[in-house]
């Protein structure tokens, strides 16, 4: 590593080629960690859906609609997000489904 160092982020890998040019790869092991999801878990007054499926399954949600950081700066400094919903791999029919009102 010492040796050959690259920086991983955003679902790439970045290293100096043997020309001395970075050189981006997609990389799994630079992918935002997924997370498992359940229904009726665990309890608690501050779990989500503590307060009912209106918690989530709104059209507002502060689940699925909530901002992912996958990149801290793209190409040119910017922070990249997607929506939560997105990185689920729900598709927009879907989540139309899921935000309405319960």
């Amino acid at each position: 590593m010492a040796s050959h160092p690259v920086l991983m982020k955003g679902g790439f890998l970045y290293h100096l080629d043997k020309a001395g040019e970075v050189e981006k790869i997609k990389h799994g092991q630079a992918e935002v960690l997924d997370f498992s999801l359940s229904h009726n878990v665990m309890s608690g007054t501050n779990v989500i859906g503590s307060r009912g499926c209106k918690d989530c399954h709104t059209k507002n949600s502060p689940f699925f609609l909530r901002k992912i950081l996958i990149d801290p700066c793209d190409e040119n400094g910017n922070p990249v997000y997607i929506e939560n919903w997105e990185r689920l791999g729900i598709d927009q029919e879907k989540l139309s489904r899921l935000l309405l009102e319960q």
